[in-house]
């Protein structure tokens, strides 16, 4: 567990990068906004020097308050930390084609893992100024706001937020489109009652946190099987990321194990 000075100093540091990200920022008025340069990376999607930069201020700091965890980062080669006792897992920018386009839903994501499962996470939306984080035992929390789950016990796809995936045959429309972010602090919040995510080419540092704001939030998340997902495994072993209020989960879990929630490509 993180002491609260520990907490404090991983939201200063991730606002820290934030503050880096805004000054790069399209949608801004940030004084390095023509400074942003695009390169692609060998899978073929685009990244940039803000990307880096912010993934050289965290794992910096990081690494400095904690030298015995290990650290993992989409912008960092993985490497033999994985095996410390305590792993982050880091996205400095996830949605860096939002970021590159001015919209605001881009954010940074923090999430600490011993023994495979997640006891720290932290989401930030700089040009939201929103920032989130949860902690084992401790609950989920928006700035300063404690989230809840809703208590809602009915199944009403009208309440579920899809992500890469569709509905084959079922009565009602899911959500319409919402980034992710803003579809996981909607659950957290109690204003949704499910998200399924397709995991596809995801990674690790994309779902950790995620993963412990809805649970302590007071939320349920599983894979596909309705399973606890595992995290530092070296990769997302399922296709599904399913998160709810707990209270309508073996319905979505049923709805995906019989394909009438079905993946989209």
């Amino acid at each position: 567990m993180l002491t609260n000075t520990e907490n404090n100093t991983v939201r200063d540091v991730l606002r820290r990068a934030g503050d880096l990200l805004l000054e790069y920022w399209p949608g801004g008025n940030g004084l390095l906004r023509d400074k942003l340069a695009i390169s692609h990376k060998h899978d073929g999607t685009r990244v940039t020097n803000a990307d880096l930069l912010s993934n050289e201020i965290i794992e910096r700091t990081l690494k400095q308050l904690f030298p015995d965890d290990g650290f993992v980062s989409e912008e960092s080669r993985d490497h033999s930390e994985r095996t410390n006792a305590r792993v982050w897992l880091i996205d400095p920018l996830d949605s860096t084609e939002n970021f590159i386009h001015g919209a605001q839903d881009f954010s940074i994501l923090s999430a600490l893992v011993q023994n495979h499962v997640v006891i720290f996470g932290a989401m930030y939306l700089p040009a939201r100024d929103q920032y989130c984080w949860a902690a084992r035992g401790a609950g989920s929390f928006l700035n300063s706001n404690l989230l809840r789950v809703s208590g809602i016990e009915m199944l009403d796809l009208t309440r579920v937020n899809l992500r890469h995936c569709s509905l084959k045959q079922a009565s009602g429309q899911p959500v319409a489109w919402l980034d992710s972010a803003s579809a996981i602090l909607m659950l957290c919040a109690g204003e949704l009652d499910g998200v399924v995510i397709r995991v596809g080419r995801r990674g690790e540092w994309d779902l950790a946190a995620a993963e412990i704001l809805i649970r302590e939030s007071g939320g349920t998340v599983s894979d596909e099987y309705g399973q606890p997902i595992e995290f530092n495994r070296g990769g997302m072993s399922c296709r599904f990321f399913i998160g709810s209020n707990s209270k309508i989960h073996t319905e979505l879990v049923a709805m995906v194990a019989q394909g009438v929630i079905c993946p989209t490509y």
